[in-house]
C-alpha cells in the first residue's frame, strides 16, 4: 500500500492505495456512522463524509467516487481530475451504510457502477479517463469536516475488465 496525500476543492485527502496493472477493481464498504440522528432527522452537521473507491495515476489525475452525505442525504458521489476537478452527485436510493462500488478503466474510458447487492450494476458514470501503465487502486474513506467516521471495507477484488456492454448489469 501507498500513502497518498493531496487535495480536492481545499480539502485535505490522506488515502493509502494499491499500485495495480490490472483495470478493474470492485469493494464493499459499510458505514459504522448514522445517516440521521437519534430523532430520525438528516445528520447534516456530518456533511461530506464519504466512503467508496479511488483510482489514482498522480496528483492530477485520479477519480474518487462513492456514497458521500450531501445537503442532508446520501448522495452517490464522484470526483474526477484530469487538471480540473468536478463534482458529480445523485441521490442514492439504496441503503448508504452497506453498498458495493466497482470501477473499470479500459481505453481511456472510466466506468463507475454501484449495487446494493452485488449482483446488479447500475451505471454511474461514463467518462474519459488517461490511459496509464499503471493505477494506484483502493478503498477511500474521508471526513473532511470532523471526525468520527467509521466504515469497513470488504470484498474487495482486482481483476481484468469487465468487457460488457455498457447495459449489461451484472
Amino acid at each position: 500500500m501507498m500513502p497518498v496525500i493531496g487535495t480536492a476543492f481545499g480539502k485535505r485527502l490522506s488515502i493509502s492505495l494499491l499500485r495495480a496493472s490490472i483495470e478493474q477493481m470492485r469493494l464493499r464498504a459499510i458505514f459504522r456512522h448514522p445517516f440521521r440522528d437519534r430523532r430520525r432527522r438528516p445528520a447534516c452537521r456530518r456533511v461530506y463524509n464519504q466512503a467508496g473507491l479511488m483510482v489514482r495515476i498522480d496528483g492530477t489525475r485520479w477519480v474518487k467516487a462513492g456514497i458521500e452525505l450531501s445537503d442532508g442525504r446520501a448522495m452517490l458521489s464522484s470526483v474526477l481530475t484530469d487538471g480540473r476537478s468536478d463534482w458529480a452527485t445523485a441521490p442514492y436510493e439504496g441503503d448508504p451504510k452497506d453498498f458495493w462500488m466497482r470501477a473499470s478503466v479500459a481505453d481511456g474510458v472510466l466506468r463507475l457502477q454501484v449495487s446494493g447487492d452485488g449482483k446488479t450494476w447500475p451505471l454511474v458514470r461514463l467518462a474519459p479517463f488517461p490511459v496509464a501503465e499503471s493505477y494506484l487502486v483502493g478503498p477511500m474513506c474521508c471526513t473532511p469536516e470532523r471526525e468520527g467516521l467509521k466504515v469497513r471495507f470488504s470484498d474487495w477484488k482486482l481483476t481484468p475488465p469487465l468487457n460488457k456492454p455498457l447495459h449489461d448489469l451484472t
